[in-house]
Parts: structure tokens; sequence; C-alpha cells
């Protein structure tokens, strides 16, 4: 933490994010991104983003000032700091990923379908299935917050587009766990 408050007092104007490892394992999670392309942060690296996830990030307050919370209603659980920080960087202020800030997720990242699904002894109807991947609050896959961040981060047109190839994705996956594989 200490690193991260250094840099933000150094660059007012700077969000700054810890390297996120798998604490099982120490793998260097992928948390930042520069449009499409997913960014990680090793030792003695400092790497300009465009989002990040906030497993663990330090936001000046001048920018919480100028630009308010995050939207909570849009965003109940996934992607609030993500589009915050979108929204920050597209408002011309900067955030990096330092590489000497380091942080140890203990646990699961829960980044799949499967992670969503109910678990029950017996095997739940699609329809349950449905409505807990895409309709629990909770869930990664949140329609509401998932058509909300395809806008925020593609613009109207694209971002429509996008999210629903991604719901296409996403429902084929669900219907084919379903259909072929026990829970």
């Amino acid at each position: 933490m200490t690193t991260l408050v250094r840099f933000c007092r150094q660059h007012p104007w700077a969000i700054a994010g810890a390297s996120c490892y798998q604490a099982e394992d120490q793998t260097l999670q992928e948390t930042g991104a520069i449009g499409r392309r997913r960014r990680t942060a090793h030792p003695g690296e400092v790497i300009a983003v465009d989002e990040m996830s906030g497993y663990c990030v330090c936001i000046p307050v001048a920018i919480v000032k100028r630009l308010g919370l995050p939207n909570y209603h849009r965003f109940p659980h996934y992607y609030r700091d993500c589009t915050y920080i979108l929204r920050a960087t597209r408002s011309g202020f900067s955030a990096y990923l330092i590489g000497d800030a380091r942080i140890d997720h203990e646990g699961t990242i829960k980044s799949t379908i499967q992670d969503f699904l109910p678990t029950t002894a017996n095997k739940p109807a699609i329809l349950c299935r449905f409505r807990s991947v895409f309709f629990g609050r909770k869930s990664l896959f949140f329609l509401p917050t998932q058509f909300f961040y395809y806008l925020k981060k593609y613009t109207f047109f694209p971002g429509i587009f996008l999210f629903f190839i991604k719901l296409i994705g996403w429902s084929t996956q669900l219907c084919f766990r379903a259909k072929h594989r026990p829970i």
C-alpha cells in the first residue's frame, strides 16, 4: 500500500494499481488493459493502462472530487472499478499498474460461467442456470452490468454489437454445459 500511496502523492492526477498474484501458485494476473489488450506489471515496471481491476487501487482525492464516486447502481458488484478507471483515463487522468506494489489474491478468481452456476446436488433446470448466471447481481455475467460496460468501453453501436456477440457466446457455453456435462 505504501508504494501506491507514494506514487499517487508524486502523481496526484494518476490512479495506481498493484500487481495481483494468485496466492496459491504465485501466478501474475492480467488486471489492466489498453483497449482489448490485457496487461500486467512485473517488479520494476510501471505500465500505463486505460482500465484495471480494483483488487488494490489507490485513487487520489482530486480525481474523486472531479469525477464523483463510481456508479454502484449500474455496476452493483463487478466492473465498477474498471468503468470508473476507464472514465478517469478518458477524462484526462492517468492510470498505472505498479509492478513493485503487490497483492496476493486468496482463493479462486471467478471468471467463468461455471463459477456462477448454482451449487446444488440436483442438476438445476436451464432456466435456473440462466437466472443465476445472467440475472444474479453478484455474477460477473449479470446482463445489465455487462451491457453498460460494453457501452462505456466501446461506445453505443460497437458496444451493443460486441455485447450481443458475447451474449451469444456465453449462452452457448451455458447451454452446452447444461446439455453435455453434469454438475
